[in-house]
């Protein structure tokens, strides 16, 4: 049998008056394949690889089902991964540092201390206080891309991480999910979070998002919003 790649926008116009002609020859489609050289989308000169994008669509799948591909594309990237990324790769020094201090935290973690001690042992070391624990939506908007992503796929109890984050790595746990129905089900998220950035930066990282020319793969810039992506695509050489 023969496997058949359609373009996302060619999928949405193609697949319903085909799929019985195609299964007749001998061909199926392959509704999330990509072309073998698929790279990602481009803000600037800063890559979001396709892999990783497309990882966390796969993740929020899972709670999210009823949502197209470009939706859950664009949800992930304009509420954490676009600008997320930005402030990771402007701030590499400074994010390895972060980075490294979380992993400490996650072996602590998988040791067994209790999360919640260690969120009151992290607020005394930064002399931050970590927002009280307290139900949210399970979406990108409330939770932020990759939490929300991660989220998705966690039973109550689990924990995971170093995530990175548009604040900077974070350990997760879920504390509690208040009804089976993924999509709807507010969640507890208790969160350790390693700041990367100030206030500065991540209001730098916000204008650059919207600003910068973007550019990569068609699929990609096509989840899009046209007024987010007006005169601002441009080819790469």
């Amino acid at each position: 049998m023969a496997l058949l790649c359609l373009r996302s926008s060619t999928r949405r116009t193609a697949r319903s008056g085909l799929s019985a002609v195609l299964l007749g020859l001998g061909l199926v489609f392959a509704p999330a394949c990509q072309p073998q050289d698929s790279v990602g989308l481009y803000v600037g000169e800063v890559l979001i690889p396709a892999a990783e994008i497309d990882g966390a669509v796969q993740d929020l799948r899972r709670a999210f089902r009823a949502f197209g591909q470009d939706t859950l594309r664009w949800s992930l990237l304009s509420q954490g991964l676009g600008p997320g990324t930005l402030l990771h790769q402007d701030l590499p020094e400074e994010s390895q540092a972060a980075k490294e201090e979380a992993h400490l935290w996650a072996a602590r973690v998988a040791a067994g201390e209790d999360f919640l001690d260690l969120i009151d042992e992290l607020d005394t070391w930064t002399g931050r206080t970590s927002k009280p624990p307290f139900p949210l939506p399970p979406t990108p908007f409330a939770l932020g891309a990759r939490v929300a992503a991660k989220v998705a796929t966690m039973e109550a109890g689990d924990w995971a991480g170093p995530l990175k984050t548009r604040d900077g790595w974070e350990i997760i746990r879920l504390q509690e999910r208040f009804d089976q129905n993924r999509s709807r089900s507010s969640v507890v998220v208790l969160r350790l979070v390693f700041h990367v950035g100030d206030s500065v930066d991540h209001a730098k990282v916000a204008e650059d998002w919207a600003r910068l020319p973007l550019s990569g793969d068609q699929d990609y810039l096509d989840a899009l919003p046209p007024l987010f992506r007006a005169n601002r695509v441009v080819s790469r050489p």
